[in-house]
Order: structure tokens, then C-alpha cells, then sequence
């Protein structure tokens, strides 16, 4: 079966063409339907098989895989990278979002996407003011098939499709009702997931219109932890240290503790590192404060750091660090259609979803991104012997240093995303041109939370106390004493900002914050915006001319769309103190934002056949296609693509395209207010460069210009004839150009001067710096800029194979399909502005890339076998020998079954089938890269390698 047989002569917008290897596939495993609309091209021109690479995925595969989001399926592709969902204090938490290529800037905390993600060919509303879709939205029970184009095609569809577009078409017809019921949980006992669809369709007005009603809901609970995992539970970290004879700064061990956090706080520098062994200080080391504040001896371990060492009493923090996230999922979609005349049908829909998600994030201790306490010798709290030893040494304050499980063990962070998207448009033909017309409008109403989030300021006044009037311990902020306001005036963190109503704290010993301390000390952190995209369109296309070898085919159209944000946050978040320079909160201090602009695009594309049945060819055809875009903010920019069909003889294509592909800065780059952190600061331009505190501060940029990328592909697609064999190969490269990002303040300052690590001067820098009357920076501008590059390169193959198993002996029935899927990246060269390095080969961006399955179907059973490979790769590729002690990363193999069986009619009314999946078959752990934090990763940094273990799915489907 070919794609000629496929393809119908039925009105549709998008194109009808595909890469032979994907129309093969096609061909086996959607046989039923009487169109296929390909997303590497917008023409509809039967037999056509499309120069960029495309890769499918059919509803069967989405069965096969018990998938309850569709993400789960889409990030088993080769080509894809998924993305983690457990960010800590992020809108995108607990989401899923589509990464070619690993191309995402900032993955896989995800700062903008350069993927392109559709819904039936439209765009739809972002999840995040990143430009971001969580694929959580779209309802995987409708899902028909996925189309994934792995190249270049803004030309085709507009900004965002540097890496490629993925497209997900949802089912247009359906006569009856569809019902699924599934539960999952893992072998350890945790990561419960229960979900159900339901969809029901009918014809009416004589079967001139269809209706079509489906809501979907999943809820993932008990999400897995790090303790919860042997391979978790061991507390790895990295420590440096000696190893026969040779010195490391990172080596993997067991036991890795926090060297100056207990439950109870230790004494500390005021870094926060362990105290010298002589000198004044040496006195107060390795003490800790027990229950009741009880004087207790801390021992040190090995190994021992600022910030951690192996074993002593150092506090363990990970257990709890979420490895994946729970996320609560409600969609309800609605679909009519209606033949007004026999050349004319209208469209509409409504779509809902939800996505929420709750996660624990930072382990609640001090410091985690701040000073430890100073105390002083006059705190009420202080045990007697403390003071003592404070006295005799002609000491007055020490660092302490503690968790705060009193404010809870974690810090926990809620967000929600409520998609709402309207679609209605016209479509028909006349004189043998098809035309579309369409508008659409979403918005998104996201909030993220943090209940019991620390303000700083009132943290700081409430545990820096004096003995006031009566005997009773008093904040020092509310003593009258002349020497006390003398020195919270002079002090920079005690106090600052803090709100009325201070509670003295006791933080010595656990236990010791008491529940009003709690609740002054804490509180919730508030974001919530509304993100709004408006856009509409118009298509037409047909064959207005034939030339020697056929028709040519000409498509074009005019788009318009209209991107905003609202985002607001609480007061605490905006406030800024030279104590706490980023906002009041200890995390999360997010900051309003409001910006908007518009986009208007004309496109063309057209196919002409320069050869057909040529006594040495089979065929050739040319595919071009220009996008002019015209942005409210950084003007016109012009996007375009060209490639070549070439078959020497049937069963062999040849095919190759260029483009020029775009992305356009999102909101958070165009529009981020200024956020100012003073820090120290080199200054070259001033005699001697001398070093002085400098505020810098963060600013979007409406002046950005998108980001442009020049793609490549060649490749070769083999299909004998009548043997259901078929493979392909293509090479692909993109080089992008002008990327977005920015350098902070002290690279500005060198820059401007061509200092290291710059090796020339970056004349744009110089503006960014802004200097007083007598020549001193009063501020750095840390603007995002187009400043950086990207150039990738690597080769993606498919091979298929379907055949009867009587083939292989008599008495075997059935059919048998297998399929490989693979990518190999050769180079990844990624550039901030500064310096350039090939991440290829590094986790998260291993060589090979591999995804084989085998489906097998007989009757009313059909089984399904798939493995994934990760090629070993590099912890980093910048670490140098004496960096880390193994630098590698091991191969791993993942192994995934699953089992089906149709029982038949239930009662004459309806079919029904079960169905088993069990993922990670093999229960293969991942293999460990943490880090030298005091809450060790404990996990793999790529979000690649299973963290769940082996996990098993039942449900029951029905169709009637």
C-alpha cells in the first residue's frame, strides 16, 4: 500500500505528503482512514512525498503504551527530548513540554521553546509565559496521530519551528461511544495514577452534521521520592578528595551528609562552612544545639567540605526531593461540523483543560540561598555555656546554622494551568481551488503557589532577640534600648523589612520555633497571570497551471495572531530591601508582568514536478515555500525553504531542503521589569579596575530581533516493493544565529572591554553600563540581547518491517510489525555569548538514541514489545581530568511489554478489550549522576532515564 492509496481527494488546509519511510507506516497502520494530513507541507497534492523528514505516530501506539498523557508516547521518540516535571517554584511545574533536539534554551526548566507544538494545524494558546504548551492539555483519548517534522518549517507554519513541529491531529469523526478505564501504580508501591475517558459521537440534520462530546481526567498521586528508591536512600554526593595519589574535586560516594545543618542548628562560620580548628572562633567548633537546647557535641565526618562531608551528624535533606510530579488533569472537548452546501462545510469547537500540580521543592533550611543566623551573645536563648565560651574567647556573635522542618520539611509549590480555546472556521471549493478560513481564541489562567514559604526579613528579626522589660525575650527590632536601634540600623540582614507583630524565636534545639513564630515567620507566596492569544487565518490552494512533466500546485495564505500577558504577584514578592534585593520571600519572588504584540504573515508554497517517467528516472519534483512576517515589535523578517524529491526508480527516494527557520522572543524576554541585585563588580574602566558593589539589573528587550536558523537535511527512503520492508536515513543540520539570552553584570562590564573571557570588545556591551558624574558604574543592564549561537548536526534513521508469521512456518498465525526508530548527534555546539562548547555525547544528549518495538496481533490478542537504548555518555564535557573521577555515564536498556485482548460483545451491545502494560520490565535502576549540593540530586540530572522502576497499568476499553 502507498500513500496514492492513502490519500483522498477530500477538502483539507494542510498538506497531503510525507516521507515514504513515514507514509509506509502510515500505510500499515491506519489503514482505515480515508485522509492523511501531513504537516511538512501545506499542499494537498496526492503521491507527493515531501522533502523534510516526518515522523508518525498512530492511536495503536498510544494503546499499545497505556499511555495516560500523550507526552508519555512522544518522548519515547528518538528525536525528542522530555522534559522534567518536577521544577522547583515554576509555572511549568508538574507540565510537559515538546524539545527537539534538546534545542530549548534553559532545558529542562524551559525558558522558551523552539519547538512548534499544533492542534489540528493551529496554533495553540501557551501554558506559560515562556511560549510554552503543556502537553497536558490535549486530550490523549483523542488523539488520532502524531506528526512529528523533524526539520526546519517556519516557512510552512511560522516562528518557533527551528527544531521542527509537532503536530497533534485529533479524531474528526466518531459514530457511537468510546470508554476507557485504567489504573497504574509501580512495583515499590507508589506513583498511583488512575485516569478514564469518555467520547461519544453522532450525525444529525440527515448526516449533513456531526457532533462529538469527549472529557477526559487523570490524577497522579504518591509521586516518587528520592528515599523511596534503594539507589536514593544511599545518599550519594559528590566530594573531593584524593584517589591513588591524584586529587578530584567531584567523587561519587555513599553517605553524604550535610556538614553545617542539623535539625537542632550547628555553629558555623558565617559562610556557613565548618568553623577553623584555631583561632578565637575554634572554641564554639563542633557544637551542635539538641533537644531543648541542650550543648551536644557535633562530629565531623570525612571528606569534609563548606558544605558537606560523608556521614557525622550532619542533617540528611533529600529523602523527600520529588523525582516525579503529581499532576491532576481535567479536559472536556466539543466538535461540530455541518455541510451547508456540497462544496461548503463550517466548523466549531470549545476546548477545556486543566492541569495542576503539587511538589515538594526546596528542603526548608538556613542557608539555602542566604546568610546563616548571626547570634549574638546577649540572645535570651543562648544556653549559659555558649555565652561563656563566647566570653572567654572575647567573642561576640557566631553563625548558626539549622534546618527548619518547623516550617515544614519541604517547601512545597502549587500551580494550575486553565486552558480555554474557541475554534470556528469555513472550509469548501470552487473551481478547483480549496480555501480555509478560521479564527481562534485561548487564554490561560495560571497561578503558582507556595504556602509555606519563608519571608526572610521577618525570619531574620525573629531570631536575632533580647531580653526585654519583665524577663521576657523581645525581637531586637521592637527594643527601645538606644544601643539595639543603633545596631539594627547598622546591620544589613537583621531586620530589614520585617513586618510589626515580631516574635522572639528560640532556634536552638529541634522543635524550638513555636507555632506563633511559625506563623509570623511564614506565609504564601501569590503569582497568578492571564496569557491571551487571538489568531485567524485564511488558505487556499490548487493546480492553476500544468507544465510538461504535471500540474504544479500553489498554496497560499495570510495569518493573523496576537500574543499578551497579565501576571501579578503579592506584595512581599515586589519588595525589595538592600537585605534581600530579589523580593521578601525566600523563593518565588515573582514580579508583574504585562506586555502584548501582534504578528501578521503571508505565506505561498508550491510543488512542481520537473521530471516524470524520464527514461532515466522515475521522478522529480521541486518543494518552495516564503513566509513574510511582520511583528509589532522587531518588524518584518522574511522565512523560507526549499527542497528536492528525487526517485531514480520505484521504491527508492532521494530528498534534501534548506531553510531559513525563526523564532521570535516571547513575553518574558520582550517584557521582564527590571530586577536589581547589587554584587561585586570588576571595573575596567577606571584606573587599577578596582572591585565595588554594583547593582545589576535583569530587563527584557522590545528591540529583540528573532532568532534565525539555517536548516539542512538529505536523505534516503528505501521501500522494495511487496516485501513490507522500508528504511530511511537523513543527515540534518541547523545552525542558529543570533540566539537569545543575556550575559550578566560582571561578563557586561568585560565585555565592553574585551576582557577575559571575552578576547575582543563587544562594543553593544559598553551601553548597558551606566556611570555617575565622577565615572563609578551606578548600574549594569543586564538586557537579553541577541548574543548567542547554536550548530547541530546528526543523522536519524527508521527501519520497518511487516510480515505474516505463517512466513516464517506453517503452523503460525498472525501478523508481525517491527520497527526502529534511532538518532545519532554527532555535534552539539552551544554558545552563550562567551564561550563555545559541543555538548554532544554528554547526558541528556547521548550519540545514539534508539527506540525498536515489535507488535504482534492474532485474533483478539495482540502483544507489544519495545526497547529504548541510551548510548553511555560524559557527566559534562567541560570537566577536565582532575574535575571528577569518572566522567562517565554507563549505557541503559529499557524494556517495556504490554498485552491486549478483545473479549468480544458485551451482551450484544459493544465491543470490549483489556489490556496489561508494565514499563521498565527489567526494574532497571538509573544510573546515578548527583552533585556536591547539601540536598544531593540523588537522581540523574537528564530527565532521559526512568526514576519510577517497574510499573504496571490494567484497564478495560469499550466501543459501541
Amino acid at each position: 500500500m502507498t500513500i496514492r492509496n492513502i490519500a483522498r481527494n477530500r477538502s483539507i488546509a494542510l498538506a497531503v505528503a510525507a516521507a515514504l519511510s513515514t507514509a509506509v507506516a502510515q500505510a500499515q497502520t491506519v489503514d482505515a482512514l480515508d485522509e492523511v494530513a501531513v504537516t511538512a507541507s501545506r499542499i494537498q497534492r496526492t503521491g507527493f512525498e515531501a522533502p523534510t523528514p516526518t515522523t508518525y505516530l498512530g492511536a495503536d501506539e498510544i494503546e499499545n503504551r497505556a499511555a495516560v498523557r500523550i507526552s508519555q508516547v512522544l518522548f519515547e521518540l528518538p528525536a525528542m527530548r522530555p522534559t522534567a516535571t518536577a521544577v522547583p517554584f515554576s509555572a511549568s511545574a508538574g507540565g510537559s513540554y515538546a524539545n527537539l533536539r534538546n534545542l530549548n534554551p534553559g532545558s529542562p526548566t524551559q525558558t522558551a521553546t523552539r519547538t512548534l507544538v499544533l492542534v489540528d494545524g493551529r496554533r495553540v494558546v501557551a501554558s506559560t509565559t515562556t511560549g510554552l504548551v503543556d502537553l497536558n492539555t490535549i486530550p490523549t483519548a483523542l488523539v488520532e496521530r502524531v506528526e512529528v517534522v523533524t526539520g526546519g518549517a517556519s516557512a510552512a507554519w511560522g516562528s518557533d519551528a527551528v527544531a521542527g513541529v509537532t503536530n497533534f491531529l485529533l479524531k474528526k469523526k466518531l459514530d457511537g461511544l468510546e470508554a476507557n478505564v485504567q489504573y497504574g501504580q509501580s512495583a515499590h508501591n507508589d506513583q498511583r495514577e488512575s485516569s478514564f475517558s469518555l467520547a461519544w459521537g453522532s450525525g444529525y440534520a440527515g448526516g449533513r452534521g456531526q457532533f462529538m462530546l469527549a472529557a477526559e481526567g487523570s490524577k497522579l498521586t504518591d509521586p516518587v521520592t528520592a528515599g523511596a528508591r534503594s539507589w536514593g536512600r544511599n545518599q550519594y554526593g559528590w566530594v573531593s578528595g584524593a584517589i591513588d595519589g591524584v586529587t578530584y574535586t567531584r567523587i561519587t560516594v555513599p553517605g553524604v551528609t550535610a556538614s553545617g545543618v542539623t535539625n537542632g542548628g550547628v555553629i558555623v562560620a558565617s559562610t556557613g562552612a565548618p568553623l577553623p580548628t584555631t583561632g578565637a572562633t575554634a572554641a564554639l567548633r563542633g557544637i551542635q544545639f539538641g533537644p531543648g537546647g541542650t550543648v551536644q557535641p557535633f562530629t565531623y565526618g570525612t571528606y569534609l567540605s563548606n558544605n558537606t562531608m560523608v556521614g557525622g551528624s550532619g542533617a540528611v535533606l533529600s529523602p523527600l526531593n520529588n523525582l516525579t510530579a503529581p499532576v491532576d488533569r481535567q479536559s472536556v472537548f466539543g466538535r461540530t461540523t455541518f455541510d451547508f452546501t456540497d462544496t461548503v462545510r463550517g466548523f466549531a469547537e470549545l476546548a477545556y483543560a486543566k492541569s495542576s500540580s503539587t511538589v515538594n521543592t526546596q528542603p526548608s533550611y538556613t542557608p539555602n540561598g542566604d546568610p546563616v543566623f548571626t547570634i549574638r551573645k546577649d540572645n535570651p536563648f543562648l544556653p549559659a555555656s555558649i555565652v561563656s565560651l563566647m566570653t572567654a574567647n572575647a567573642l561576640t556573635t557566631f553563625g548558626l546554622a539549622r534546618a527548619n522542618p518547623e516550617f515544614g520539611l519541604y517547601s512545597i509549590g502549587e500551580s494550575q494551568a486553565t486552558v480555554k480555546r474557541g475554534t470556528a472556521g469555513l472550509d469548501g471549493e470552487v473551481s478547483g481551488w480549496k480555501w480555509k478560513a478560521w479564527v481562534t481564541s485561548g487564554s490561560t489562567d495560571y497561578y503558582d503557589l507556595v504556602p509555606n514559604n519563608i519571608k526572610q526579613a521577618n525570619l531574620r528579626a525573629a531570631v536575632d532577640s533580647v531580653m526585654g522589660p519583665g524577663g521576657t525575650p523581645i525581637c531586637r527590632i521592637n527594643s527601645t534600648a538606644a544601643a539595639d536601634v543603633a545596631l539594627v540600623t547598622a546591620t544589613t540582614y537583621q531586620g530589614r523589612g520585617a513586618d510589626t507583630g515580631c516574635v522572639a524565636a528560640n532556634p536552638f534545639g529541634p522543635g524550638s520555633f513555636t507555632s506563633q513564630v511559625v506563623s509570623y515567620v511564614t506565609g504564601m507566596s501569590k503569582a497568578s497571570a492571564t496569557i491571551r492569544q487571538d489568531t485567524g487565518g485564511a488558505t487556499i490552494q490548487g493546480e492553476p497551471f500544468a507544465i510538461w512533466a504535471g500540474p504544479v500546485s500553489l498554496a497560499a495564505g495570510i495569518e493573523y495572531r496576537k500574543e499578551s500577558v497579565d501576571q501579578v504577584s503579592d506584595a512581599t514578592a515586589q519588595t525589595s530591601t538592600p537585605a534581600f534585593q530579589t523580593g521578601g520571600w525566600q523563593f518565588a519572588n515573582r514580579k508583574p508582568l504585562n506586555g502584548q504584540y501582534d504578528v501578521k504573515e503571508y505565506f505561498a508554497e508550491t510543488i512542481v514536478p520537473l521530471a516524470k517517467d524520464h527514461a532515466l528516472f522515475q521522478s522529480l519534483d521541486l518543494n518552495a515555500a516564503v513566509r513574510a512576517t511582520d511583528y509589532s515589535t522587531s518588524g518584518n523578517v522574511t522565512s523560507w525553504k526549499a527542497g528536492l524529491t528525487w526517485s531514480p526508480f520505484e521504491g527508492v527516494l532521494l530528498r534534501g531542503t534548506r531553510s531559513r527557520d525563526i523564532r521570535a522572543a516571547n513575553l518574558v524576554e520582550l517584557f521582564t521589569p527590571g530586577v536589581s541585585i547589587v554584587g561585586a563588580i570588576v571595573d575596567y574602566g577606571r584606573t587599577g579596575s578596582p572591585t565595588s558593589s554594583v547593582p545589576t539589573t535583569t530587563v527584557g528587550n522590545a528591540d529583540l530581533k528573532p532568532e534565525q536558523a539555517d536548516t539542512q537535511t538529505v536523505g534516503i527512503t528505501w521501500q522494495p516493493a511487496g516485501t513490507g520492508f522500508h528504511l530511511s536515513a537523513d543527515w540534518y543540520r541547523i545552525d542558529l544565529k543570533n540566539a537569545i539570552g543575556s550575559f550578566g553584570g560582571q561578563n557586561i562590564v568585560s565585555a565592553c572591554y574585551g576582557k577575559a573571557p571575552f578576547t575582543a570588545v563587544v562594543s553593544d556591551a559598553c551601553a548597558l553600563i551606566s556611570r555617575d558624574s565622577a565615572g563609578v558604574i551606578s548600574n549594569v543592564f543586564n538586557k537579553t540581547l541577541n548574543l548567542a549561537f547554536t550548530k547541530t548536526n546528526g543523522t536519524d534513521v527508521e527501519l520497518g518491517y511487516k510480515f505474516a508469521m505463517a512466513s516464517l512456518s506453517d503452523g503460525l498465525g498472525g501478523d508481525m510489525q517491527l520497527r526502529l526508530l534511532g538518532t545519532y548527534l554527532d555535534k552539539l555546539d552551544t554558545n552563550n555569548g562567551i564561550v563555545t562548547v559541543d555538548r554532544a555525547g554528554e547526558i541528556g544528549n547521548s550519540r545514539w538514541r534508539l527506540t525498536a518495538t515489535a507488535n504482534y496481533v492474532n485474533g483478539r490478542f495482540s502483544g507489544y514489545l519495545q526497547g529504548r537504548y541510551f548510548d553511555s555518555a560524559k557527566v559534562d564535557n567541560t570537566f577536565s581530568a582532575t574535575d571528577i573521577y569518572d566522567n562517565s555515564v554507563p549505557s541503559v536498556i529499557y524494556a517495556n511489554a504490554s498485552v491486549q485482548y478483545a473479549f468480544g460483545n458485551v451482551m450484544g451491545n459493544g465491543s470490549l478489550q483489556g489490556f496489561l502494560s508494565i514499563n521498565n520490565l527489567f526494574d532497571k535502576a538509573p544510573p546515578l549522576v548527583t552533585s556536591a549540593s547539601v540536598s544531593p540530586s540523588q537522581a540523574p540530572l537528564a530527565p532521559d532515564y526512568d526514576k519510577v522502576g517497574r510499573y504496571f497499568t490494567l484497564g478495560l476499553r469499550y466501543r459501541r
